[in-house]
């Protein structure tokens, strides 16, 4: 699972660079077609706590998990790219770096 993670930590990222730095409207487009991998990561997270850590804390990160989930559906809805890349890249990419390398990257094999 670290590197489906890894791999959609860095799509997503991608994306939000590449519209932006290519001021490309299809922004929600290429969004939608992460949403598989983005399905399959909250599936493993919300399904239980596998973490070890406390049950309130956990309940509280899956309803925000959720809210996130909402806030994409709410964005393809609307096409509304703002609510999109804020969900994207500052909801599920924060999600996805608990999982990741401290640096964000992926480690190198020695």
């Amino acid at each position: 699972m670290r590197e489906k993670i890894q791999k959609l930590y860095e799509e997503i990222n991608f994306i939000g660079y590449y519209t932006s730095k290519n001021n490309d409207i299809h922004y929600i487009d290429k969004a939608k077609e992460l949403f598989p991998q983005i399905q399959e990561f909250s599936d493993w997270f919300l399904k239980e706590n596998i973490f070890g850590i406390d049950e309130v804390f956990y309940q509280k990160m899956q309803i925000n998990l959720v809210d996130i989930l909402k806030d994409c559906i709410n964005a393809i809805e609307q096409n509304d790219r703002v609510l999109m890349l804020d969900a994207l890249e500052y909801g599920i990419s924060e999600y996805l770096q608990l999982f990741l390398p401290e640096n964000g990257l992926k480690e190198e094999d020695e």
